[in-house]
């Protein structure tokens, strides 16, 4: 739920977890089917056998759908990933690649080049692109914010420094093999009256900058929808899926965006159920098809744990919002089984499904726990399914 800059950390990793597991260890495991049916007869043995294949069977079928997988991720290139040499970024790159990615949203280098830098994040975006010459990754520069454009409303702001941003970064990578297009990352739920009237004119006229210096390269978005229908959260005006479904069509279809890569978590909190979002993206998924636009998953791979609302208030208090610094010991990856059914569910509405939280949580180069996390997730067949 988070208007603004998306890229802003939300917690560190909290231990190891159980996110996506360790791979079983070989041989058998205490417990298993032969030790736990001695004594049975073998007609007992044999039913007992078909009564479990009959409801794992599924189960693993399940599990092993191609669909399930991530095609790409948000990456803001902060301290860290700046200070990162070419080698450096090449290793990344291909982490990317073995865990089935072909897009990612970057975003850093716009900044420095507004205030006129040639800064690290500027210098290891360019690393970053020489990295995926020899790939087939596609790479979505994030386009200028101002980290309160939500709190200032000016659009003339807004679009002058983006039209010497575009411009700036065009020069440097526009005709690159990997550029994949655009993203804007002036991320919204639903607004109203002369704030509705502001989105149009921004979108509209970012997005028509993008397509005037790149017109065959993509303009992404990646709005998101709140669930808290209480404010239990904060005073935020809730809306059902059908206003949401009518603002978005409105909205999209006034503008030259390609992509609309919808949040699957608005406000993160990991209580929420498939059933939950399911008439948002049923909503947002209408309305891409009738203005004519491409519809995205943005399945999050972090998320911030809490048994429920009661649960949240005791621990937070009322009205505090998900990314208060209070939270931060609460935010831990997604798990592995939930992490299957949320990419699944995302699949019935979208081809391509992107994903925040691998920087965050799971990028291999950031030390031993995110390590775990991403060898967990190769091993768990997610990475070969987003390739298939």
């Amino acid at each position: 739920m988070e208007v603004g800059n998306r890229f802003k950390d939300r917690g560190q990793i909290a231990g190891r977890g159980p996110w996506l597991g360790a791979p079983r260890p070989a041989g058998r495991v205490r417990g298993s089917l032969p030790s736990a049916t001695a004594g049975l007869s073998g007609n007992a043995v044999r039913l007992l056998a078909l009564s479990v294949s009959a409801v794992v069977a599924p189960f693993l079928a399940a599990c092993q759908t191609p669909d399930s997988g991530l095609d790409g991720c948000f990456y803001w290139i902060d301290e860290t990933a700046a200070r990162w040499s070419l080698d450096e970024w090449r290793q990344e790159v291909a982490f990317m690649q073995r865990a089935g990615f072909e897009h990612v949203i970057v975003s850093g280098p716009a900044y420095g080049v507004a205030a006129g830098q040639q800064n690290e994040s500027i210098q290891a975006f360019d690393r970053l692109m020489t990295a995926c010459e020899p790939t087939d990754m596609l790479v979505y520069p994030a386009i200028w914010a101002h980290w309160q454009w939500f709190a200032r409303w000016d659009l003339v702001e807004e679009i002058e420094t983006n039209k010497k941003v575009l411009a700036l970064l065009t020069a440097r990578c526009g005709g690159h093999p990997n550029l994949g297009g655009w993203y804007i990352p002036h991320e919204i739920y639903i607004t109203w009256d002369d704030k509705t009237a502001f989105m149009v004119k921004l979108y509209g006229q970012l997005s028509k900058l993008c397509k005037q210096h790149t017109p065959d390269k993509k303009v992404l978005i990646s709005p998101f929808f709140i669930l808290d229908r209480h404010g239990y959260l904060g005073d935020f005006r809730f809306v059902e899926p059908a206003e949401y479904e009518r603002f978005w069509y409105e909205l999209v279809r006034r503008t030259e965006i390609d992509v609309v890569a919808l949040q699957d978590s608005g406000e993160h909190l990991s209580f929420y159920t498939l059933e939950d979002r399911r008439p948002f993206f049923e909503a947002m998924k209408r309305a891409c098809d009738r203005a004519g636009k491409t519809l995205w998953g943005n399945v999050e791979t972090g998320e911030l744990y809490a048994e429920g609302y009661e649960d949240y208030v005791s621990r937070f208090g009322a009205k505090t919002h998900v990314n208060d610094p209070k939270t931060r010991s609460s935010w831990r990856p997604v798990p592995a089984e939930k992490l299957r059914r949320k990419a699944r569910f995302a699949r019935r509405f979208a081809d391509t499904i992107i994903t925040w939280g691998y920087r965050e949580y799971w990028d291999p180069m950031r030390g031993e726990p995110a390590r775990s996390v991403y060898n967990a997730y190769l091993a768990s067949g997610l990475a070969t399914a987003a390739r298939r």
